[in-house]
């Protein structure tokens, strides 16, 4: 049997252990450090980000009615429902919790919820800038807004970019916004056509016209 002061010399340590743990269990768990970070927010494509635009309708109530930026927070500032938290909701998702809010001020509200993304149109366009959009619109719909293509445009080739990289290539003119993943800072770049694609004719033409008075002087000299 071993002496007891050897014992006590090994408990010593068991009794701090069991002291650390019951100081952690109240403390309320493990250290910040290893505990389980909380799950970072899901953004699909048809979720609102910083930077998108809430377009609100409400029937027949104007002074609820208009466009709403999402700023960085992914806060939303809506008429008498104040800041809104709107980062990850789905179109359907926000009209219900909006509808609910505006229940205390209206009766029966109908309500109508679409998600505006603000791209950059540029290139080959008349009025290149930043302007939104919505699911429904088409390539050639975003074109309009920037007044059209140019004439030297390359319309068979107009891309999407973000970061610098091209995402999508060769749209087509009735190709729906909603179709694509785009986001609010994402840009629709129309290409021009080069020199030769934008005299193609008359090159060909002097091509054609050189080579028949060559073909004749040879044929005259001889």
């Amino acid at each position: 049997m071993a002496p007891v002061g050897v014992i006590e010399r090994f408990m010593v340590p068991t009794r701090y252990l069991a002291m650390a743990l019951a100081g952690i269990v109240l403390s309320g768990g493990l250290p910040a450090a290893v505990q389980e970070q909380p799950a970072r927010r899901q953004y699909s494509e048809d979720t609102l980000r910083p930077g998108d635009i809430v377009e609100l309708t409400v029937w027949r109530e104007p002074d609820f009615t208009g466009e709403f930026f999402v700023d960085e927070n992914g806060i939303v500032v809506l008429p008498r429902l104040g800041p809104v938290d709107v980062l990850g909701r789905s179109p359907a998702e926000l009209e219900v919790h909006i509808r609910t809010g505006y229940e205390q001020y209206l009766r029966n509200p109908s309500i109508e919820v679409t998600f505006l993304r603000r791209i950059t149109v540029f290139g080959a366009v008349q009025e290149a800038g930043l302007y939104p959009v919505d699911p429904t619109m088409t390539i050639s719909d975003a074109l309009a807004l920037a007044g059209g293509a140019r004439p030297d445009g390359k319309l068979r080739e107009i891309q999407l970019l973000r970061d610098g990289e091209v995402l999508t290539r060769k749209l087509t003119a009735g190709t729906r916004i909603g179709d694509l993943p785009i986001r609010s800072g994402d840009q629709l770049f129309i290409p021009d056509r080069s020199w030769l694609e934008r005299n193609a004719t008359v090159f060909i033409g002097g091509l054609i016209s050189a080579v028949t008075s060559i073909a004749v002087a040879l044929i005259f000299t001889r």
